[in-house]
This record gives structure tokens, C-alpha cells and sequence, in this order.
């Protein structure tokens, strides 16, 4: 069996970068049947996006691929707290990192 790499990262980066680069109409012909943007699939009856199209609100340059979004950063800040969490909380992780020296902790490893 061969394995033969379709796409590269280089062309998905790409694809993503274009993506951002859509308007609203662009991607209402490109999600529709008919390619002129009136029998479309991209929004539902109340107008909401049912594809990813266009840019990311909240995300720097609306890209897709960011570090810098206000989501991201919540994200950051709720996984820094609840692994200090788990590590100050966890009583056998506290006894075997914490509290041990560090000559004992890497036997325990």
C-alpha cells in the first residue's frame, strides 16, 4: 500500500486564505444550485450562516487560522485555571510532583 499526499498544508492554508476573501454575495453563489446566488444553501430561512464562508468575526483579519481571537484567548485562560485546578486539587499528583523531591519524582516517572 502507498499513501500519496492529496493535499499539502501549503494548499489548504491557501484555500483557507481565499475563503476569508469572500463577500456575502460571493458566497451565496458559490453555495447555490444554480451558481447566480437565488436558489441558495449558505443561509437558512432566519439568515443564518449554514457554511463557513467569508470572514471570522472576532478573529484577527477574520481568518480562519489565528492565534489572536477574543474566543481563543477565553479559551486560553479557562484551560489555564482548571489545570491549575486539577494539579493543586489531585492529591496523588500533589504527592508525587509537588510535595516529592525531585530526585523521587523521577523514579516515579
Amino acid at each position: 500500500v502507498v499513501y500519496i499526499k492529496v493535499y499539502s498544508s501549503n494548499q489548504i492554508y491557501a484555500f483557507l486564505d481565499q475563503t476569508v476573501s469572500y463577500s456575502e454575495d460571493e458566497c451565496k453563489n458559490i453555495y447555490s444550485t444554480d451558481g447566480q446566488g437565488t436558489d441558495q444553501f449558505f443561509q437558512d430561512a432566519d439568515g443564518k450562516k449554514l457554511m463557513a464562508c467569508g470572514p471570522v468575526s472576532g478573529n484577527a483579519q477574520g481568518s480562519y487560522l489565528t492565534m489572536l481571537s477574543a474566543d481563543g484567548l477565553m479559551f486560553g485562560i479557562i484551560n489555564i485555571v482548571g489545570n491549575f485546578g486539577t494539579v493543586f486539587v489531585d492529591q496523588s499528583y500533589w504527592q508525587s510532583a509537588i510535595a516529592a523531591r525531585p530526585s523521587s519524582a523521577a523514579k516515579g516517572y
